[in-house]
């Protein structure tokens, strides 16, 4: 695990837990790029990673939700879609003006935010109804031995 990864985003499921790490450092790179004076490279670096995370892990999460019937998928995953609209916003203010601090301020602060009120609430409950499924399907595969 990386240094300083906040033990209350850990969900147990291993391949979540590794994306959101990966966002956690992506996330600090970009507060420290912002705090010593806006890098673009690491910034364009960073806003491209976040349109891969998006895809990558939204996929993962919904993959789990439809694998185990999740009964809040539609809920879960309207909340994706709100937080890819969000990003699709600062993506078309990047391209305009990528060096502006309100810009980099504003990204900054929506990818605290989804780690705050989406990744550390509507992900933990996800991951519990995952793990509570994984263990009632390893103790009935247990028991048909």
């Amino acid at each position: 695990m990386i240094k300083e990864f906040p033990v209350e985003l850990i969900t147990g499921i291993e391949k979540i837990d590794l994306q959101h790490m990966e966002l956690i450092a992506r996330i600090k790179m970009l507060h420290e790029s912002f705090l010593n004076g806006t890098n673009r490279e690491k910034l364009a670096e960073t806003f491209e990673y976040v349109k891969c995370y998006i895809n990558e892990h939204f996929a993962t999460e919904e993959y789990y939700m439809i694998k185990y019937n999740f009964p809040e998928v539609q809920r879960h995953q309207e909340e994706h879609k709100e937080f890819a609209e969000k990003y699709s916003k600062l993506e078309t203010l990047f391209k305009k003006d990528s060096n502006s601090s309100d810009f980099n301020l504003d990204f900054n602060v929506q990818l605290i935010d989804w780690q705050k009120n989406h990744v550390m609430s509507e992900d933990m409950v996800l991951a519990d109804f995952i793990r509570d499924r994984e263990e009632v399907n390893a103790s009935i595969k247990n028991e048909s031995y």
